[in-house]
């Protein structure tokens, strides 16, 4: 509120999610063995401690258009535009 009083607050974005602790995978349903449980949890680990990065290329769309080629990441601005599906994800984009 200071910064606000003095005139020199600036907004920014946060984001928080699997590295931050805001989201986790939990709850395996009882057909997930041990072992897909175990991998699972391997790529979270590598997600928390910044060894895995989601979006990162090469990544395509759904119809096999390239959308990111190899070594690159999506930035919060393309991830927060995204109105696509990326390859491998089996349902129609809602128009």
């Amino acid at each position: 509120m200071q910064q606000v009083h003095n005139k020199i607050w600036k907004s920014g974005s946060t984001w928080y999610g699997v590295k931050e602790g805001a989201i986790d995978i939990t709850g395996f349903g009882p057909m997930v063995s041990n072992n897909e449980k175990m991998k699972v949890l391997a790529v979270r680990d590598k997600i928390r401690n910044g060894q895995y990065i989601v979006f990162s290329g090469p990544l395509y769309k759904q119809d096999g258009t390239l959308l990111l080629g190899k070594g690159k990441h999506l930035s919060n601005t393309q991830l927060m535009s995204m109105n696509y599906f990326v390859k491998g994800v089996d349902a129609a984009y809602p128009k």
